[in-house]
């Protein structure tokens, strides 16, 4: 049962919140689980978001327990990934801790892509493939402040340093494309061929939600079947602060 609390004071900015533009491993998840569904990546980056907004505010999982009924028991496992939270203790922790909309953003991300992920090589093959792509640039760095309600066109570089030419591929949006206090966007767009070292320039069109607050969204590199072509370790992401 969730307690009565205060909406602090809105933030421009999450503070401590990992920084990405391509996800990174998680501490504490096992290599099993690196190779799951690019949904699972976006789980384990909204519970390594819940614990590190709640130890910079210096709160206890005990306290946390206190103030929400939710078992500290329970807490820690959603904090670690290894259960999924419900959308109110995420509210929750996004008031309480400053989150300025960032961890909301993240679970509708993460619950729009349930069910989607099922066609992805496997690690064995994605290894056996010697596919692999290197994030060289961003043209939005991490929490960069956008007006509400506005439309731009993010763009990463991505070096294709694997042995592997890209043909025909797409970046595909792995949450849903378009809901309330979500960055919308194409469900796929086309990413230009490649020939094994060069660079190519990924362009995406989103749309600002017409709210204040911290965004996030995530996309994956798929082949011309719609399979995903890399590990949960590639995918790329947008953060930004939408502020009046």
């Amino acid at each position: 049962m969730m307690t009565g609390f205060a909406v602090p004071e809105r933030v421009p900015g999450v503070a401590g919140v990992p920084s990405i533009s391509r996800v990174h491993h998680v501490p504490g998840v096992s290599a099993q689980a690196r190779a799951a569904s690019s949904a699972d990546a976006v789980w384990d980056v909204l519970g390594a978001s819940m614990r590190q907004l709640r130890t910079n505010a210096n709160v206890s999982l005990r306290a946390v327990e206190a103030s929400t009924g939710w078992g500290r028991g329970v807490l820690s496992q959603m904090e670690t990934a290894k259960a999924r939270p419900r959308r109110e203790i995420v509210e929750w922790y996004d008031a309480r801790f400053g989150g300025d909309g960032l961890l909301v953003s993240l679970f509708a991300e993460a619950r729009g892509a349930h069910g989607v992920m099922s066609a992805a090589r496997t690690p064995a093959e994605l290894a056996i493939r010697n596919d692999h792509l290197r994030v060289e640039w961003a043209s939005l760095p991490y929490g960069e402040r956008v007006a509400p309600a506005g439309t731009l066109t993010v763009q990463w570089r991505l070096r294709n340093c694997g042995l592997v030419a890209w043909r025909d591929r797409s970046l595909r949006r792995v949450g849903a494309v378009a809901a309330d206090h979500l960055l919308s966007s194409p469900a796929s767009v086309p990413l230009p061929d490649a020939q094994p070292g060069a660079a190519v320039v990924a362009r995406v069109p989103i749309g600002v939600p017409a709210v204040a607050g911290t965004f996030a969204a995530y996309w994956e590199v798929t082949d011309r079947r719609g399979r995903r072509c890399f590990g949960r370790d590639e995918l790329l992401a947008v953060t930004v602060v939408a502020d009046w």
